[in-house]
């Protein structure tokens, strides 16, 4: 296959099909029946917690991560959490519509072959999340739980590029690399982006375009002009947070410097913003 960089805006069809049966080949899950209803239920704005229970609570994973937050010291709980359903109560409708498919989908991208890059790429994607929940808060108070499941899920496409080409993608997938030179080296090189497969991975879950293109979108530079949608300025956000990275090689000032060009944050605002996160 040629580079990525070689392929024009007709080819990308063929290239999301192709990378579609490339996770056939990888054991990427394909709509398990509790994504599906997941997906079905973050839509839905009458669904409430205790139809995300009825869901949730068929999969010991998402009901132990809930189970855990709910008895963390975030809610502080006199009495132990033990059911889904006080869990999903206390954790609230809107946190819970973004973590409880967040965890879901991020774990079925996830490299079981290879856990530190999974742990790495999980601890940065629920930073970028939580940073772009913060942002939708800021600048227009809504599509928070939209913008923290964008974050989440913009490097989705990592560990399945390292499982896809193994030794190749080793340098790439460094701690330390900057996010963009990360997707750079791979659309100068590689026949895919780690953004094609998050994409080739939204449209095989059926997500939402208010979902989908900003995660498409977030290593393009957003124009100048203000937002006049709510996918435009979800992007602007996953273009920011996406400059963000736990890697020493990373540095905060891309980020700094964009949200102020892209959203318009002030300089006590992102000071808020730290604090906040």
């Amino acid at each position: 296959m040629n580079a990525r960089k070689m392929l024009k805006a007709s080819d990308l069809p063929g290239l999301y099909e192709t990378i579609d049966r490339k996770l056939e080949l990888v054991g990427v899950e394909s709509q398990p029946a509790i994504a599906a209803r997941l997906v079905e239920l973050v839509q839905d704005i009458e669904a409430g917690p205790v139809e995300f229970a009825k869901t949730v609570r068929h999969d010991a994973a998402i009901s132990g991560r809930l189970l855990k937050l709910a008895n963390s010291a975030a809610f502080a709980q006199v009495k132990e959490v033990t059911s889904v359903d006080r869990a999903c109560m206390l954790i609230g409708q809107e946190r819970l519509r973004s973590m409880a498919l967040g965890f879901y989908l991020s774990r079925s991208a996830t490299d079981p072959g290879h856990d530190a890059l999974s742990r790495r790429v999980w601890c940065e994607s629920v930073l970028r999340g939580c940073v772009g929940a913060e942002l939708a808060r800021q600048t227009a108070g809504a599509g928070v739980p939209e913008a923290f499941l964008v974050g989440l899920l913009l490097d989705a496409g990592v560990p399945v590029m390292h499982r896809m080409f193994q030794e190749r993608y080793e340098a790439i997938a460094e701690p330390d690399m900057d996010p963009e030179r990360r997707f750079r080296l791979e659309f100068d090189g590689l026949p895919m982006t780690h953004v094609d497969v998050a994409v080739a991975l939204c449209k095989r879950w059926r997500l939402p375009d208010i979902l989908t293109k900003p995660i498409a979108w977030h290593h393009t530079p957003p124009p100048a002009k203000p937002a006049s949608t709510e996918v435009q300025r979800m992007q602007r956000i996953a273009y920011c947070v996406g400059l963000l990275g736990l890697g020493e090689g990373v540095s905060a000032e891309a980020f700094e410097t964009e949200a102020r060009a892209r959203i318009g944050l002030s300089r006590s605002e992102l000071d808020g913003l730290r604090s906040a996160t």
